[in-house]
């Protein structure tokens, strides 16, 4: 249902007399920010990667969804986080995006292996209004029943910049 608000939030907001659709504009997804960590594990903490779908901005005559990034199970930049650690994480991504987008948060289980679903994002770089798009824990797509492992005041900050191509 996020997604729907979300798109209805940018009906809703655009002007009168500009351009609508708005174009598409290319972006790079600079990293991911995660304020209060979600309990995974059971142990008030989890171990997040990150998977992007999309369009590739650099084949616009290719407009099949594909996956444009994909965290590596195994890097220096897959950690376990803890609530009573930090509150704040930042998970670098650099990953070119255009037009529709879905941002996937997974936790991995201890062996690395074993993936859940925290929670997805679906939005459209043609509606970002700023370099950050911030969704609280009512605007992200979570699996039936997990919004319970989620602080109230979590977010996640999407962080962009323009894309010169």
């Amino acid at each position: 249902m996020s997604e729907e608000l979300r798109f209805l939030q940018y009906i809703s907001r655009r002007n009168v007399g500009s351009q609508w659709p708005p174009l598409d504009q290319a972006l790079t997804l600079d990293c991911v920010n995660l304020r209060l960590i979600p309990d995974f594990d059971g142990e008030g903490g989890c171990l997040p990667i990150f998977r992007i779908y999309g369009q590739d901005p650099f084949m616009a005559s290719d407009q099949t969804s594909k996956v444009l990034f994909s965290m590596p199970k195994r890097s220096k930049a897959v950690r376990q986080y803890k609530q009573a650690d930090c509150e704040l994480v930042k998970i670098d991504i650099n990953c070119h995006i255009l037009g529709d987008v879905v941002l996937e948060c997974i936790t991995l289980g201890s062996d690395l292996e074993r993936e859940e679903m925290m929670f997805r994002v679906v939005f459209n770089t043609a509606f970002l209004r700023s370099n950050i798009l911030t969704l609280n824990r009512g605007e992200i797509d979570v699996l039936l029943n997990t919004t319970d492992r989620f602080p109230k005041d979590f977010s996640a900050e999407v962080t962009t910049y323009l894309l010169f191509l």
